[in-house]
């Protein structure tokens, strides 16, 4: 006897708009991590990925709990793994040659150790680099795409239950992989093709068994489109525009596509996938690399001025007494950021950063004399040059759970404060401020929980 007769199914394909790193809990010779992979070598997401992210981001906003699973009653909701596309956008499953991989350009990207790398360092109480706090994340590049199936079994009919279940698929929140608050993992949803029956009708059986296990091609032929919907919206929106010459990271390619090898620093930039033409005559492109702004850059510096506001505010000032000196932020400031406090221990950030969309049209090449610090002259054979972007336009947002501020008036204008000194030129987006470099001004919207207050 079927316990669960009403079986509803979709076949759900997306697209990274960010990086994605879904590790394996290795390291990658020469990296810190590497990357999930199926027997080809190609990068998959596990269900298990898919669906405690899915279960997280719907629990939080739903109240049918249930459908997940507990420790009497196993998951209403399953999920196939997510299989990565090749260069004509077909998605991967099962045994493929080496010559395949090798011939189509991007799964030859795709299968690389680091075809997307970022250095992070971690930043102490003053802002600047941590001790022996270096480390890597490799990621899949922006504009990679997969295919997975989800699967909903339940006892009666959930009617537009179902599509509110999709609809989490469309929310800023749901973000896959690692670091998700530094603004990896997150993507849109390309298509969604979807059929539910009642196992029990005496129909339902025969058109149940011409279901398309194979994730390469349509679900069947009773399936119909569905496109999710959220209302879910920023309570940061940034339109900002560099004062003069910005720069962001360490990067190896001149950006300004002339190839120039004689130019000793760049910013960082990173390659992406763009999709050309439409329908089934889809193909890959792998762009050439473009300087990235990455959320945790946005995230730590705003994080540093935050913890100067808050202090501010709470009259917390430098003196011989002070007790906070080697605090690298208030405890109150973790909410809002996460913290570690020890290899099994810490919490996640209640907000939600994401990489900027940097657009620029010019970079310029400014030539540096190194000082000799005792005779205030010029360091024979010290010359060198740097290539910055020029007043580039800066968009971003930054997202937050319900909730996000519990009242607490202090760290919400602490925050406010810090986006104000950013759109007003108090406050460099980027590296290099000692040299004039990455000063930003514009327009900061705040939404949501973020309006009201003191700034």
């Amino acid at each position: 006897m079927i316990s669960r007769p009403f079986y509803y199914h979709a076949r759900v394909c997306i697209e990274t708009t960010s990086p994605l790193a879904v590790n394996s809990g290795q390291t990658a010779k020469g990296f810190d991590a590497d990357l999930v992979r199926d027997a080809n070598g190609l990068p998959i997401i596990p269900a298990t990925s898919l669906i405690g992210a899915l279960r997280h981001c719907y629990e939080r906003n739903s109240s049918n709990s249930d459908w997940f699973g507990n420790k009497d009653e196993s998951s209403k909701v399953s999920a196939t793994f997510g299989c990565v596309h090749n260069q004509l956008n077909q998605p991967i499953q099962g045994l493929i040659s080496p010559a395949e991989i090798e011939q189509d350009d991007l799964l030859s990207r795709l299968i690389q150790k680091a075809p997307v790398k970022r250095d992070r360092v971690a930043l102490n109480e003053r802002g600047v680099a941590k001790d022996k706090a270096q480390f890597d994340q490799v990621a899949l590049p922006k504009g990679t795409r997969f295919t997975f199936d989800l699967v909903l079994q339940e006892a009666h009919k959930v009617g537009e239950a179902w599509h509110a279940l999709l609809d989490v698929l469309a929310h800023p929140l749901l973000r896959l992989g690692a670091t998700t608050r530094n603004g990896f993992g997150c993507f849109d949803v390309k298509a969604i093709e979807t059929v539910n029956w009642n196992l029990k009708a005496e129909d339902a059986a025969t058109s149940y068994a011409h279901l398309n296990r194979r994730i390469n091609g349509s679900l069947h032929d009773e399936s119909y489109d569905y496109v999710p919907n959220t209302k879910v919206k920023p309570i940061v929106k940034a339109s900002l525009k560099a004062e003069s010459g910005w720069i962001s990271g360490t990067g190896h390619y001149d950006l300004s596509g002339k190839n120039r090898s004689s130019i000793n620093r760049f910013s960082g930039s990173e390659v992406c996938i763009k999709w050309l033409g439409s329908g089934d005559s889809q193909r890959a492109e792998i762009n050439a690399p473009k300087a990235t702004l990455t959320a945790s850059t946005i995230k730590g510096i705003l994080a540093h001025r935050m913890a100067f506001h808050y202090r501010c505010i709470k009259n917390e000032f430098v003196d011989e007494n002070a007790e906070w000196l080697d605090q690298a932020r208030p405890d109150a400031l973790d909410r809002l950021l996460g913290s570690v406090s020890g290899p099994d221990s810490g919490q996640a950030g209640l907000l939600f950063f994401e990489d900027a969309e940097l657009n620029y049209e010019q970079t310029q090449v400014r030539q540096h004399n190194s000082i000799d610090r005792f005779t205030g002259g010029v360091r024979d054979g010290a010359l060198f040059n740097e290539q910055v972007i020029y007043q580039p336009d800066i968009e971003f947002s930054i997202y937050a759970v319900d909730n996000v501020f519990a009242d607490d008036e202090d760290t919400k204008n602490a925050l406010k404060l810090t986006l104000a000194d950013l759109a007003e030129g108090r406050l460099a987006l980027g590296a290099y401020a000692s040299k004039g470099h990455s000063y930003v001004h514009g327009n900061i919207v705040c939404m949501g929980e973020l309006q009201g207050g003191d700034s």
